[in-house]
């Protein structure tokens, strides 16, 4: 066994830089450690071996079991790493100082590490072994597949250490060893860098969108996650885990614009490929906005659902809906905590209900959307069944002679809170039903959202007219003050030419523009869209779509891998320069990367002629119904797919931002992930291991494993 490193330093430790006056120091030769001459004779076989020497016989602290780190030792640090026993001398405890230390030595070792061996015949002559199945190496098979299953059952790296599973692996296989700690780690470093190469290779030259945001683990430490998405050659839209790191201020915007760039970096993207940032309306959020929006032209805009939950909150901001809440959450809580009231709670659902099983008060989560929603749509559904206890309990307590009211009994809802309770129900269940049509992320979802937010600014006004505010005040007063918030937050009117406003507190208001575009070039929405905008409105999102091509189109030469299913002949990236700044057009497009047509088919049609005819044919196509007979969206992409040949100057627009997202659910969806695996057994898990755990979780799709 490798026994910890020994640090012997003469600055500051290696695992810390020294500080920028001494920066430039170097001690002199007779402070540091002497070592042996490196000679080219070494029957090491580690790539890391050629990173540590030995000590000189002549140090006190020589021992054939402990070496020096040449690359410490350019820095003037003696760092002196133990590698085991005599007779058991292994590096992985030099590669565990690599990876601390010298990221990029150890990328370099892992590289080498994740070579597979190749069995292949001598010669190209058919032989008896080329008819035979391929040979496997089941050791590695099995050091593959174990930590294949420590990332998808959220496993401690030591599961291996245990006596009875080792017990159980060699009663099946006695020639296989379980992976340690270490040979773990080297396993998935080299799977994530394998992935890297699959992932960045499918994104290439494309366009994408980015979601963000930030979370306190239960270890108190603040992460910041960041996702991907982009549509790929198959007209497939994709999303990535860019990154997940942890902040030591609190995830401010400087952290997180610092966390997007050196991400792009080092996936070797361009940041002028990034079309929209997608986060909630929090304020370093807010301010990470207005950095990227001046850093990269890229646009920001706030998670739909996040400003829906917002408007919902008021709901539940009422003198006597917070009454009427607070009574069911004390119910809840005695029942959930008492065995015998759950026991007479499924009695009662029993006998109502017989052939259904029963079911149990929700409890309400601070932290998580729509619980409020879900545990008072639950109390409802099991209302009967409540009534029925607190009579039966009444009951009980009057046979038995006693006078004072139980504690059930003292918690019992009155006709009032469940009837407020029900006017909840019914005026947030439109906005329920919204988050969850805009918050998928294997779908195109930004082109839902006009229509979604029109319809439920309708529902709204219709809810106010039909509740007569004499009979029914606080209801009234109720749907009045979401209406107003919601005006607040999207705008009154709901008009294109709006756009999105800064407003107080310098928050953004209004549906994004190129949310109408994504809506109109999307063929399930088209005509609903167009349906309920004015004369005008259509006439001006039309003739901004045809500037935003037209615009990408005038600002290259040729075009890259935009259009391949459309054109199968050779095509070449030129370095047209960019033309002006055309208003509404100018995010779309970067002017140092080759993106677009600047040539139709058509010789003798200018190139404005050329796309208002395409606009113009577009315009006129039917499109596509929104969903199937069974009831799931119907794809726009593989619509594209097919008519991209016909409207292929449109489809580059209709790319761009048809992948960015509604909502920022997928960077939550990280951290609901990220919940099972910093958890209260594993709070000291080091960042770096848990950015690389939530990495081969979140994109499992470009793992390969065996």
């Amino acid at each position: 066994m490798a026994s910890n490193p020994i640090s012997i330093s003469v600055t500051d430790s290696s695992s810390a830089p020294p500080p920028a006056e001494t920066a430039e120091a170097v001690p002199p030769a007779e402070d540091l450690l002497p070592i042996k001459p490196v000679t080219k004779k070494n029957r090491k076989t580690s790539p890391a071996w050629k990173y540590f020497v030995s000590l000189h016989p002549t140090c006190e602290l020589y021992s054939k079991t402990l070496f020096v780190c040449l690359l410490c030792r350019e820095r003037g640090v003696n760092k002196t790493v133990s590698v085991g026993l005599k007779g058991n001398v292994s590096p992985t405890a030099l590669i565990n100082h690599l990876r601390a230390t010298h990221e990029d030595e150890y990328k370099l070792i892992v590289a080498s590490k994740g070579v597979k061996k190749s069995y292949k015949p001598a010669t190209d002559q058919m032989t008896i072994t080329n008819m035979m199945l391929p040979k496997q190496d089941i050791k590695f098979l099995f050091k593959e597949y174990y930590a294949r299953w420590i990332v998808a059952d959220n496993l401690p790296f030591t599961t291996g250490s245990s006596t009875a599973f080792q017990t159980l692996v060699n009663l099946l296989n006695s020639k296989v060893s379980i992976p340690d700690r270490n040979e773990v780690l080297l396993t998935l470093d080299s799977k994530k860098m394998e992935a890297e190469k699959v992932i960045r290779k499918s994104i290439g030259k494309n366009y994408f969108s980015c979601t963000t945001d930030h979370w306190t683990s239960v270890a108190n430490e603040n992460y910041g996650a960041l996702t991907l998405h982009f549509i790929d050659d198959e007209f497939v839209l994709q999303t990535v885990v860019l990154s997940f790191e942890k902040h030591a201020g609190g995830c401010s915007a400087v952290e997180l614009q610092l966390q997007l760039q050196n991400s792009l970096l080092s996936w070797q993207l361009d940041m002028n490929h990034l079309v929209a940032l997608v986060s909630d309306s929090a304020s370093n959020m807010n301010s990470l906005g207005a950095l990227i929006t001046a850093d990269c032209q890229a646009h920001h805009h706030y998670c739909a659902d996040h400003i829906l939950h917002l408007t919902a909150v008021k709901a539940f901001s009422m003198d006597t809906v917070v009454t009427a809440v607070k009574s069911l959450k004390a119910l809840i809580t005695f029942v959930n905590k008492s065995p015998q009231a759950q026991e007479k709670l499924a009695s009662c659902q029993r006998k109502i209900k017989p052939d259904k099983r029963p079911l149990k008060l929700l409890s309400d989560v601070k932290t998580r959307w729509w619980s409020t929603h879900a545990m008072v749509e639950r109390a409802l559904k099991l209302h009967p069944a409540i009534s029925m206890m607190i009579r039966e309990e009444h009951v009980l307590r009057v046979q038995q002679g006693k006078t004072a009211e139980t504690k059930l009994e003292s918690l019992a809802l009155s006709d009032e809170d469940f009837e407020t309770l029900d006017h909840i129900v019914q005026v947030l269940h439109p906005l329920r039903q919204a988050q969850r049509a805009l918050e998928g992320d294997q779908y195109v979802t930004l082109s839902l959202v006009v229509l979604t937010i029109k319809q439920l600014h309708a529902k709204l006004l219709e809810n106010l007219a039909a509740v007569d505010r004499h009979t029914e005040p606080e209801l009234f007063h109720l749907i009045s003050d979401m209406v107003e918030d919601f005006e607040s937050r999207w705008g009154d009117p709901i008009v294109y030419s709006a756009g999105v406003v800064r407003v107080s507190m310098n928050r953004q208001q209004g549906i994004p523009k190129y949310a109408y575009w994504a809506a109109v070039l999307d063929p399930r929405t088209k005509a609903k869209t167009l349906r309920v905008l004015n004369g005008r409105e259509k006439h001006q999102v039309w003739s901004d779509i045809q500037q935003a091509v037209l615009y990408i189109a005038e600002s290259f030469e040729d075009v890259d891998d935009d259009n391949n299913n459309a054109n199968n002949n050779n095509q070449h990236a030129g370095n047209g320069a960019a033309a002006a700044s055309r208003g509404p057009a100018a995010f779309l497009c970067s002017p140092s990367v080759a993106d677009d047509h600047s040539s139709s088919d058509d010789a003798g049609l200018s190139l404005v002629a050329v796309i208002a005819f395409e606009v113009s044919m577009f315009q006129r196509d039917k499109g596509c119904s929104l969903c199937d007979d069974s009831g799931k969206y119907n794809c726009p992409l593989q619509w594209w797919k097919v008519n991209v040949s016909k409207y292929p100057y449109l489809w580059r627009l209709a790319k761009r931002i048809f992948c960015i997202p509604a909502t920022s659910a997928p960077s939550e969806r990280v951290f609901s992930a990220a919940s099972n695996i910093i958890n209260k057994k594993r709070a000291r898990l080091t960042p770096t291991n848990a950015s690389l755990l939530m990495f081969l979780r979140g994109n499992k799709h470009a793992v390969s494993w065996g």
